[in-house]
């Protein structure tokens, strides 16, 4: 499947809202990664289109106030 620019960026704009929505509630994923990220499409190949995004696995995840504890999940 060819790439397509529009479709890339929105995944990218959804992904930073996703984070920024995390930062706001001082919390850090801290296992970001393709295998996390759920998406949900409508329509297939050059119709598809972004409905959804999600960001899963919060396992690894902690609250800022909590950096003393950090460490990488997957290096």
């Amino acid at each position: 499947m060819a790439a397509r620019p529009k479709l890339l960026l929105e995944l990218i704009v959804q992904i930073c809202r996703a984070l920024a929505l995390l930062s706001e509630c001082e919390v850090v994923h801290s296992d970001l990664k393709t295998e996390n990220i759920l998406l949900k499409v409508d329509g297939e190949g050059s119709n598809c289109q972004l409905k959804d995004l999600k960001l899963i696995d919060y396992g690894s995840s902690f609250e800022f106030r909590n950096l003393a504890q950090f460490s990488m999940a997957t290096p």
